[in-house]
């Protein structure tokens, strides 16, 4: 009797999932109940849902794929996915489900944005396609024990060959090599402190073009010519590299 029960409310469950679904790109799910016998997972045009065993569910899922650039959206457990990044991080749990809390962040989508936009984002790295500029001397977020690194993004991968960009504490991309090390910190937060560079683009270079670099080994297609005879940079106890490099293949 207790298993025909079950199956009943299963299919009494699939029923309501399928006739919240529908086609538009906006429909959200929204569902509450208790299951305690099992896990329970379902999926309609794309979108999941999933029931806790033994604990009281809520469940809120929206498709977010035709969404404009720029949209902000606020979500709870979830991280952002590809083309979106956090803007903000609740200072507090948006959610807890016995002895399991979830974050809430604040995202935006930025997959179409411009060569050049800054971004300012809380706790996530800069994504492909884009680099840090800036690294914020103060925490965006702090929950629980866990503080975040608050920086400013821009969007570099469509600039032209020797395009040249500040950056600070990320390592140059692919694509991209360190023409200058900055010889002080360019932010320090806590006990970490972060490197500054120069990058330049070498993407689209002809072959036989040649410059120099520091701190960096030469990319892919490119050797080097010349090691130059002194550093050409100190920060620290760290000396760095300086080197001549020519590209040899397109």
């Amino acid at each position: 009797m207790k298993q025909n029960f079950i199956e009943v409310f299963r299919i009494l469950l699939f029923i309501l999932a399928s006739l919240k679904f529908s086609n538009s790109i906006n429909e959200d799910l929204f569902l509450r109940g208790s299951q305690k016998s099992e896990d329970i997972i379902y999926s309609h045009d794309g979108k999941l849902g999933h029931f806790i065993t033994e604990t009281e569910f809520v469940s809120h899922h929206i498709d977010i794929e035709a969404y404009p650039n720029g949209q902000v959206l606020t979500i709870c457990g979830d991280v952002p996915t590809s083309g979106w990044v956090t803007t903000a991080i609740s200072g507090s749990y948006c959610a807890t489900v016995g002895s399991v809390s979830y974050i809430g962040r604040t995202i935006k989508r930025i997959d179409g944005s411009a060569v050049g936009t800054l971004v300012d984002i809380c706790g996530d790295s800069a994504p492909s396609g884009w680099t840090t500029t800036v690294m914020k001397t103060s925490y965006c977020a702090t929950i629980g024990s866990t503080s975040y690194f608050g920086r400013t993004i821009k969007r570099i991968d469509t600039y032209p060959a020797g395009t040249l960009v500040d950056i600070c504490g990320d390592n140059a991309p692919t694509g991209w090599v360190t023409t200058v090390i900055k010889t002080s910190y360019c932010s320090s937060i806590g006990f970490t402190s972060f490197i500054g560079r120069t990058i330049k683009k070498t993407d689209g270079y002809p072959a036989g073009t040649t410059f120099d670099i520091c701190g960096d080994n030469p990319p892919s297609g490119w050797v080097t010519t010349v090691v130059k005879p002194t550093y050409c940079a100190t920060l620290g106890f760290t000396s760095y590299y300086g080197r001549t490099i020519l590209k040899i293949a397109d």
